[in-house]
């Protein structure tokens, strides 16, 4: 999934420039040397490259040049995410099929006031299904001294207010975070609620205390794992790894958790979070919504967002490097990771078999990796009825808003577990902790679920293989009404303690 702030980087873009011009003949404005500036890409469309963006100082400004390969003329955009609203360049002619090369203009003193910079590129006729991003990383050294700029804790307010939206009409599944329904209250009914995404900011009128209790209700991990943790299987002294995006880790769900935490190229400000990091992480290892609240968590940040997935292998390495250092008492048993870097129908478009090789060093070292592969996965998505959730015969495959029927059917061998219905963690802002309700949520919120009962089932049997637990999740599951293997925590920790 992408940084929230890409999927409305659009909002402004017929706005006028900020203290910005176009460079005519940059080579004669400077004989300093360019800073090169590195970047991280999510460029989707095949016909573009971008090559390399250098910037050096020209009196009051830093000129930029970008080289590029295109075959499509677009329009470039430089600013600072979600909205620019501090720095905003748009020159809709800046990229051209018969050209190599851009250069533009930016005034110094603007930078003081930014710490995060994106440059889109969009052809003008398909603004939206024309999507590509570079991410700088602007707080190489380098860049630091050239652009001047300070790093600065964003403030939350402001972030918020660029997402904040009037709700006019009702949809089931309608993503309404930061959304205003008051317009809309007369028609909203608890029921339909349920099947909202929403968060603290979003503003339900005479109905925010249905949607306080429904958010409520969707902390409880459901299927008898709130009467495991009442007999102290927790997960306790058990090491797991996640792979995700970016977090700062401070949120009250894991706060003291994370073991240790390495960025692998996401390269944000640590105060700085995204929607997924947390969520997959407060699902796993969350004091009230976790399936395993006392694991410690080995976190690796990668950047979904670029589509190739040497930072996915990158983070695994890491993990299996960090595991080589532990005791054999101590080892990291399973990681998490809510993305398919490789495999039939991988949105990872680069370097899958990088990640297949890492998955495989892993495997032989004793770890075991839970992805959402559709070659290598065996987990897919369910939901519990929120009126009875502890009862798995009542669960029902999928997704809330699709049937489950001849035309979509779900492997029979695989085990399902809990996505819809259910409250993460919030934590875009350092110091700002919410929590965000999903109506339906995607197989991402199953995998860390799934791994959170493992890391149970290794409080009590230390010494299972990753792959005899997997075996042991699927003999004891529990099949619903659809026929569909539910997991079943209490029944797999009770299989576990009479163990001999």
């Amino acid at each position: 999934m992408r940084s929230i702030h890409v999927l409305i980087a659009v909002a402004w873009l017929f706005i006028g420039n900020i203290n910005q011009v176009k460079a005519d003949n940059p080579s004669k404005e400077s004989n300093m040397s360019a800073v090169e500036i590195s970047f991280t890409p999510q460029i989707t469309a095949p016909d573009l490259q971008i090559k390399r963006l250098t910037a050096v100082s020209v009196k009051d400004s830093i000129l930029f040049t970008l080289t590029y390969s295109s075959q499509k003329d677009r329009f470039l955009s430089f600013f600072n995410p979600p909205q620019g609203n501090m720095l905003k360049y748009i020159d809709r002619n800046g990229i051209k099929k018969n050209d190599t090369l851009t250069t533009f203009y930016i005034k110094k003193d603007i930078f003081k006031s930014v710490d995060e910079i994106t440059m889109r590129f969009s052809t003008n006729e398909n603004e939206e299904s024309d999507r590509n991003f570079i991410f700088l990383d602007v707080f190489e050294p380098s860049t630091i001294k050239l652009l001047g700029i300070t790093p600065k804790k964003s403030n939350y307010s402001d972030f918020s207010s660029h997402f904040s939206k009037n709700i006019t009409s009702f949809k089931e599944f309608q993503d309404v975070r930061w959304g205003n329904l008051i317009a809309i209250e007369d028609t909203l009914t608890y029921e339909k609620i349920t099947t909202l995404n929403y968060n603290k900011d979003s503003k339900f009128g005479k109905h925010i205390a249905d949607a306080e209790q429904i958010m409520e209700k969707g902390k409880n991990p459901g299927l008898g794992v709130r009467s495991l943790h009442k007999q102290g299987i927790t997960g306790k002294g058990v090491r797991v790894a996640i792979i995700d995006q970016n977090l700062p880790g401070k949120h009250p769900e894991y706060k003291n958790k994370i073991v240790k935490y390495k960025d692998v190229g996401c390269k944000r400000p640590q105060y700085k979070g995204s929607m997924h990091g947390p969520g997959v992480l407060s699902l796993l290892a969350g004091e009230t919504i976790g399936t395993a609240p006392s694991a410690q968590i080995y976190f690796a940040a990668a950047p979904s967002w670029t589509a190739d997935a040497k930072y996915q292998a990158d983070a695994l390495n890491w993990i299996i490097e960090e595991n080589r250092l532990l005791p054999k008492e101590n080892k990291i048993k399973v990681v998490s990771i809510s993305a398919a870097p490789s495999g039939t129908g991988s949105p990872f478009k680069k370097n899958n078999n990088l990640w297949d090789e890492a998955v495989k060093i892993a495997e032989q070292e004793g770890i075991i990796v839970l992805d959402c592969t559709k070659d290598h996965g065996f987990i897919d998505p369910c939901y519990y009825d929120m009126n009875n959730p502890d009862d798995a015969k009542k669960c029902k495959v999928g997704w809330p808003d699709k049937v489950v029927n001849d035309s979509l059917k779900f492997p029979l061998n695989k085990i399902f577990a809990p996505c819809s219905g259910r409250t993460v963690a919030e934590e875009y802002i350092e110091g700002t902790n919410s929590y965000q309700y999903d109506g339906e949520g995607g197989l991402s919120w199953s995998i860390p679920y799934v791994a959170g009962v493992m890391a149970m089932g290794w409080q009590i049997k230390p010494d299972i293989s990753g792959a005899e637990m997997v075996t042991i999740l699927l003999q004891t599951a529990s099949t619903n009404f659809q026929g569909y293997k539910i997991i079943d925590p209490v029944g797999f920790i009770k299989y576990l303690q009479q163990m001999k």
